[in-house]
């Protein structure tokens, strides 16, 4: 006759049960630990990059005419958004170039050549502007952004590259 036991620390027994034994075993589980390691790295780099260019582009476009030509300030909650946008971003996906635009958007964009490029535009607003150019064929449009960054967007993104 066998008895069942509650158990506390199911957690404990689960990552136990997971873990194999011998010497094979504890490698294999440093070098997928430095594998995750190294992979978190270079994402949270990769987003450091972008948010520290957000952050150049936000200090210099933050006055009006900041462009000598009339342009709007970019607002905080233009720079929020943002920077939201920046942590949504998949990992995969190329690094864009940042900039400010003349109706205080912050704009990301996606260049290959003069007729491959995708830009995305926020503005504080809970809503993305893209725009892109795939040799004679263009695309534009609008999609909230409250949550996530939309499919479509990612998708148009993924085209460039």
């Amino acid at each position: 006759m066998s008895n069942a036991t509650l158990c506390a620390d199911m957690d404990g027994i689960i990552g136990f049960a997971m873990r194999g034994f011998g010497p094979e075993s504890r490698k294999t589980e440093e070098l997928f630990s430095q594998a995750r390691d190294e992979f978190e790295n270079k994402v949270t780099s990769r987003v450091n990059e972008n948010i520290s260019s957000l952050d150049e582009v936000y200090q210099k476009c933050s006055v009006e005419n900041w462009d000598g030509y009339g342009a709007q300030s970019i607002t905080p909650d233009a720079y929020w958004e943002a920077r939201s946008f920046i942590e949504d971003l998949p990992s995969w996906l190329p690094r864009p170039d940042i900039s400010g635009g003349p109706d205080g958007e912050i704009v990301f964009e996606w260049y290959e050549n003069p007729s491959r490029l995708f830009a995305v535009s926020v503005s504080g607003e809970n809503q993305l502007i893209y725009a892109g150019l795939y040799g004679p064929n263009s695309i534009r449009g609008a999609k909230v952004f409250a949550n996530s960054i939309p499919k479509v967007v990612i998708d148009h993104i993924q085209e460039v590259d």
